[in-house]
C-alpha cells in the first residue's frame, strides 16, 4: 500500500519511506522486493557481500545494473568458484564493458571466498549467533551506518582476512539480510 500523499509504501501501517539510495527503478524494486528479504544463506549473502564491495564509491542502482555480469564472472557467487578464479578470469572481467572493472574490487571478493573457506567462516551462522533476535527501527531515518554488532562482525572479518568489509558494509549486510530491520 502507498500513501498517495507522500508517495511512502506502507507496511503493516508504518509508513516506510525508501532509503537514500534509492534513486531509480532498479534499486526502488530492490528495496521493496529483495532489500531485508535476502536468504540467510551462505552463497546469497557471500553476492551482497560481493555487491556491497563494489559498491563503495558508485551508486547502488550502478551495481545493480551490473550484477548480471557480476553474477556470471563470479559463477554465480560460490564460493569454490570464486576462489579458484585465475589470472585469466581477472583479465576477462577487466576487458568486459558491462562488469565494474575495478581490479582491486575484483581481487577482494576471490580473497575473501578464500579467506571464508580457508577458515570455514559460515557467513549466516556468523550473523545469527551475533544477533539474539532482529534490531528493529522504525523509520529509513534511524536506520544506523554502523552498529556496535556489526562492528564486532566487522573485527572479526578483518582477522579472518576478509578484506573491505567493513563496519559500513556489514552494517549494510545485516539490513539486506533482515538482522536490522525496518518496522515491526
Amino acid at each position: 500500500m502507498v500513501n498517495k500523499n507522500t508517495g511512502a509504501e506502507v507496511v503493516a501501517g508504518i509508513e516506510r519511506k525508501e532509503p537514500s539510495w534509492v534513486r531509480d527503478d532498479s534499486s526502488r524494486t530492490y528495496f521493496l522486493e529483495e532489500w531485508q528479504n535476502v536468504p540467510r544463506t551462505q552463497q546469497a549473502m557471500f553476492e551482497h557481500l560481493c555487491l556491497l564491495v563494489f559498491q563503495s564509491g558508485l551508486w547502488w542502482s550502478v551495481v545493480l545494473g551490473k550484477r548480471e555480469a557480476i553474477s556470471r564472472h563470479f559463477k554465480g557467487f560460490s564460493l569454490e568458484a570464486v576462489a579458484s578464479l585465475t589470472e585469466r578470469d581477472i583479465s576477462q572481467m577487466l576487458s568486459d564493458v558491462s562488469m565494474i572493472r575495478n581490479e582491486a574490487k575484483i581481487r577482494s571478493c576471490i580473497a575473501n571466498a578464500q579467506a571464508l573457506l580457508h577458515r570455514s567462516i559460515n557467513l549466516p551462522d556468523l550473523f545469527e549467533q551475533a544477533f539474539d533476535s532482529p534490531v528493529i527501527f522504525d523509520s529509513v531515518s534511524e536506520l544506523p551506518r554502523t552498529l556496535e554488532t556489526t562492528n564486532r562482525i566487522a573485527d572479526d572479518l578483518k582477522d579472518a582476512g576478509v578484506q573491505r568489509a567493513g563496519q559500513v558494509v556489514c552494517c549494510a549486510l545485516a539490513q539486506a539480510t533482515g538482522f536490522i530491520r525496518l518496522g515491526a
